[in-house]
């Protein structure tokens, strides 16, 4: 069986996976934001690729993000050359998990086929996720 590689680039902020939320009855529900990423990223990976994984998937996520405008222009440069690292919240692994959780059933049948992950935080000139998908 051939080997796939397949890179998705989806212009927009990275957002993180927010937790279940509760309502005053005790019924749990999923934040309307997490919902509207998901639908976001399931919409650009079905536009970029046709391709389902059936085994073993390595994924790796590059989150970039747009430095705050009140940044001095000496230190934008560092910033862009990745020697400035992205230290600041969201967390990393909740960034994961919102990619993960949005591609089941769309690129794998479930985030448990995914065997290795990869993942980084760093500025860029524009924010927007970069998924590398690499598997049979």
């Amino acid at each position: 069986m051939e080997i796939a590689n397949v890179i998705i680039t989806i212009p927009t902020k990275p957002r993180p996976k927010l937790r279940h939320r509760h309502s005053r009855f005790g019924k749990a529900y999923n934040p309307v934001q997490n919902e509207d990423y998901e639908s976001l990223i399931r919409w650009h990976c079905k536009q970029a690729t046709k391709h389902f994984f059936e085994g073993e998937v390595l994924l790796q996520c590059d989150f970039f993000f747009k430095p705050p405008a009140s940044t001095p222009k000496k230190k934008l440069e560092s910033y862009y050359s990745a020697e400035e690292p992205y230290t600041k919240k969201p967390d990393l692994d909740n960034l994961v998990k919102a990619v993960k959780d949005s591609l089941n059933g769309v690129l794998w049948k479930d985030d448990s086929q995914i065997n290795c992950v990869f993942a980084r935080k760093q500025y860029a000139r524009e924010d927007c996720v970069e998924i590398t998908i690499v598997g049979k």
